[in-house]
């Protein structure tokens, strides 16, 4: 073999090695730069999931929160609505009183306890005294 042959074919070899080398070295810094750049923002995607947990905690926090003052306010409906039944039948038994019922009839008819009615016929006795004019 020619000694020119064999170094012209060494020397392509080594050119074709360099070129890979290079190509090789080129690839690899260049999925370096990739994985910091996906490291960059697989950082950023787990500030942005803390951030979104946070805030979910917060209005689950809110909800419970919301849940309870309208519990208190349902019970105070409630409560609000037992007082106007009863309001109604005071506001009854004073009626019935100006009609001319007795203690037994506002038991029977407004469901209050004797207690109530004779609490009740003595206020009204009262006031319906104190608004008749005094005769001379």
């Amino acid at each position: 073999m020619n000694p020119q042959f064999m170094s012209g074919e060494l020397l392509v070899s080594l050119c074709f090695g360099l070129v890979v080398a290079i190509a090789c070295f080129t690839i690899c810094r260049m999925q370096a730069k990739r994985i910091v750049r996906l490291e960059i923002e697989v950082g950023q995607m787990r500030d942005k999931l803390n951030m979104l947990s946070d805030s979910g905690i917060g209005v689950g926090r809110k909800v419970v929160s919301i849940d309870q003052r309208l519990k208190a306010a349902e019970l105070k409906q409630k409560e609000l609505q037992t007082m106007d039944v009863q309001k109604v039948s005071y506001n009854e038994a004073a009626r019935l009183l100006s009609l001319g019922a007795e203690v037994e009839d506002l038991v029977k008819a407004c469901g209050l306890t004797r207690a109530e009615a004779d609490l009740i016929k003595a206020l009204y006795s009262s006031q319906s005294g104190a608004q008749k004019p005094a005769r001379h």
